[in-house]
Formats: structure tokens, C-alpha cells, sequence
């Protein structure tokens, strides 16, 4: 018999973790259930997401998730509507690197009361909030405990143009100037990966990706049989866009209106005056339902109950993985990305099966067509993925990986 390993703690200091309903809380609250299983266990520091905060993206169904010792503080922010509610706001857009100011002072503090009892063997941090970075630096310098910088983002990556420090590149400089006391570097692609090896040539840089989580799906939900419905949830962000899907459903509808008779496009969470004004003059508006933002268990659900599944793709970013992708894998539903990115994202929808990409109005329509022609012929759509690839973009996988990092860490600096 082996002996078995001692538990090891790991302070993970991010912005986001649960009740909070955004992609990096997802990331850091499945790495804190997962990581256990690899003999490291997880010390969390996060801001507080609380009822009524926009901030705070609070999602009631994600309260009473915790799974490890929490270190929680405040989030306070003033009334959008005052003089200073105002001034704060655009100093957190102009500034994104060192505010909110409240927050960073107050975990910076307990997360170094946490260190000083001893028992801290490692330390990471998850950005794209950039304090978290700063505090793990100062606590690794001042109580010599490694840590890894996971930059879940890289400042510039799909800039929109309107933030001027972005454009200049400022936030990136400051980050690599942090970063240089981390004894690793985690990012979510290999594109981004390359990019921080040229930041940091001599650092080891790990692919952690976002992932799924197999307990969040139901083998019993499926999808409505009398109804050909496409979903997509989340925002459309600076640099995707869903043009060319209504361009190609504009055309369907010119040369054969009755292929839709029973099509809806679904969009969950999105600006609706965004896709209101490109929906605008389009014989295609009809179609599409434009719905509130809903839960994370409530998305989970109307992806489940779909018959495909939009995705909306970077196509002039290379490397950006949102976690949107692995989401859909997790549904096992056929993936439309449009237009594709030419890269990652393409790769893995052609790898896993789950799905294809659709880079013009005709391929769209080509592949629409097929799909809704095989579901009224059979019923229902086929789905193609391949479990045993699918399976390495499980939340329990890559939380995994990160444990083998962890571990390297930790054995380097003799701890």
C-alpha cells in the first residue's frame, strides 16, 4: 500500500466566487470542489455577491455552494445616481486596474491574517481583476509562499477600442511586472499561453480551460420534438456578433419560408437593444425571443431543452475560450459557431464533434437546412460528440491538471 499524501491548503484570492453568476466565479468555485481530490485543499478569498448589488451579478441559486473555508469581504458601492456613484463608475472603467479600491484593502488584509497562521502552502490568484494579482505578489514576497497568477484574460485581447489604457497597453506592463514573482502562469488557451511566454520566457505557463461540470446536466431532459429550437445565452460581446445567422435566416425565409414554420432562435441575457436594432427591417425578427437574463441552473435548462446552440466567436481575436463553449459541451447539443474564429474554438468543436462553424450567410444556411431537414425526418437532431474527448473538458479534469501544477510548485520551492 501507497502512502497516502497529506492535504495541502492553497489560498485562492479572485474577485468573483459564488453567489456570483459569472464566468470566473465558475471557474474558481469548481476548482475549490475539485481540487481535494488531488490532495490540495482550498482557502477561498473573494468579494461578497450580495441581493441588489449589480456589481455583484448575484444569482440566488448559486447561494450555499461552498465547499471549502471562505474568506468573504464587503462590496459597497455608491448609488449610480449620486456625484460620486458616477465619478466611481468611470473611474473603475478608466482604472480597471486599481479599483474597486474598497474591496482590494479589505481582502488584502484578511487574506494576509489568513497567511500569518502558517498553514498557507501555496497561493493563487485570478485575474482579470487586477488587485488580485498585487495582494498575492505582496504576500509572496513578504511570507516567501509561491504562487501562480491565472489570467483567465490578457489585458488587450479584444479590446473595444474605448478604454485608452487598454489601447496603450498600460494594464498588461503592470501585469507583467507583477507577475514576475509567480513561480507559474495558468491562461485558458495556447494562443494566450504564447503570449504570456513572451511576457515571462523563463516561467512555466500551464492551459487550465474553463470546462463543464457533468452534475450540473440531466440525462432526462431532452429536447421539444415538435419544435426546432436554437438557443443562445450570454452577452454579445465587443467583437462577436450574430449578423450573419440572421442574414442567413433572411434568405431561408426569401426561398422557402415554410423550412422555419416551427424554428425559434432564443437569446438569454443578452442586450436586447442591441440585437433590437440589428434585428431592425428583417424578415427574421419573428423568430427570435429575446429573454431576461436567467439563472445558472435556469440557462443549464433551456440549453438541455434546445435542439442546437448558438455560439458567437471571435473571429479577429485569437485565443479567447469563453467558457460559453465547454458550457454547450457539457448539453450535448450540435454547436453553431458563427462566424468561427479560424482557431481554437473551431479546433475544439472539431475535435470534440460538438459542432461546426458557419464563416458566411450561405454556409449557415447550408447547415441549417440539413439540421432542421434531419430533425423533421427523424425527430430529433444527432448529436456527434465524442465522450471520451469531451471528457477532457470537465471542470473535475482540469481541476485535476491544476492540482499537478500545484503540486510542481510546491515541490520547487521545498515546502
Amino acid at each position: 500500500m501507497g502512502v497516502e499524501k497529506s492535504k495541502r491548503r492553497v489560498l485562492m484570492i479572485n474577485q468573483h466566487f459564488y453567489p456570483h453568476g459569472g464566468p470566473g466565479a465558475h471557474r474558481m468555485a469548481k476548482m475549490a470542489t475539485y481540487l481535494p481530490e488531488s490532495d490540495w485543499e482550498p482557502v477561498v478569498a473573494c468579494v461578497d455577491a450580495t441581493p441588489g448589488n449589480s456589481f455583484a451579478f448575484y444569482d440566488p441559486g448559486l447561494e450555499g455552494k461552498d465547499t471549502c473555508e471562505m474568506i468573504r469581504v464587503p462590496l459597497v458601492m455608491p448609488p449610480k445616481r449620486s456625484l460620486w456613484g458616477f465619478v466611481y463608475r468611470v473611474l473603475m472603467y478608466v482604472f480597471p486596474q486599481l479599483l474597486p479600491g474598497g474591496p482590494y484593502l479589505k481582502m488584502k488584509k484578511a487574506a494576509e491574517a489568513r497567511i500569518r497562521k502558517g498553514d498557507i502552502d501555496v497561493i493563487l490568484a485570478s485575474s482579470p481583476v487586477h488587485f488580485s494579482l498585487i495582494i498575492a505578489d505582496y504576500l509572496s514576497r513578504k511570507y516567501g509562499v509561491p504562487w501562480v497568477a491565472d489570467m483567465r484574460d490578457l489585458p488587450g485581447e479584444c479590446s473595444d477600442g474605448r478604454n485608452i489604457f487598454t489601447e496603450l497597453r498600460w494594464l498588461m506592463r503592470m501585469q507583467m511586472a507583477t507577475c514576475r514573482s509567480a513561480s507559474a502562469l495558468i491562461t485558458v488557451s495556447e494562443p494566450l499561453g504564447d503570449e504570456l511566454r513572451s511576457w515571462h520566457p523563463k516561467k512555466p505557463v500551464q492551459i487550465i480551460y474553463n470546462g463543464f461540470d457533468e452534475d450540473n446536466y440531466s440525462d432526462d431532459t431532452e429536447p421539444d420534438k415538435d419544435h426546432f429550437h436554437m438557443v443562445f445565452c450570454g452577452s454579445v460581446a465587443g467583437g462577436t456578433s450574430p449578423v450573419l445567422l440572421f442574414d442567413a435566416l433572411d434568405d431561408i425565409l426569401e426561398s422557402d419560408s415554410s423550412m422555419l414554420d416551427n424554428f425559434s432562435l432564443s437569446f438569454y441575457g443578452s442586450n436586447k437593444k442591441l440585437l433590437s436594432a440589428l434585428l431592425r427591417d428583417r424578415s427574421c425578427s419573428r423568430l427570435v425571443k429575446l429573454k431576461r437574463r436567467v439563472s445558472f441552473e435556469e440557462s443549464i435548462v433551456a440549453q438541455m431543452n434546445a435542439q442546437a446552440l448558438l455560439f458567437l466567436a471571435y473571429p479577429h481575436a485569437q485565443g479567447i475560450m469563453s467558457s460559453k463553449l465547454f458550457e454547450y459541451l457539457g448539453a450535448g447539443r450540435p454547436v453553431l459557431s458563427v462566424p468561427g474564429d479560424g482557431g481554437v474554438t473551431d479546433i475544439v468543436l472539431r475535435e470534440t464533434g460538438g459542432g461546426v462553424a458557419g464563416r458566411t450567410a450561405d454556409e449557415i444556411k447550408s447547415i441549417l437546412s440539413k439540421w432542421i431537414s434531419e430533425w423533421r425526418d427523424c425527430g430529433t437532431l444527432k448529436y456527434n460528440g465524442k465522450t471520451e474527448v469531451v471528457s477532457r473538458y470537465t471542470r473535475k479534469h482540469q481541476a485535476g491538471r491544476l492540482g499537478e501544477l500545484l503540486d510542481r510548485v510546491h515541490g520547487a520551492c521545498g515546502r
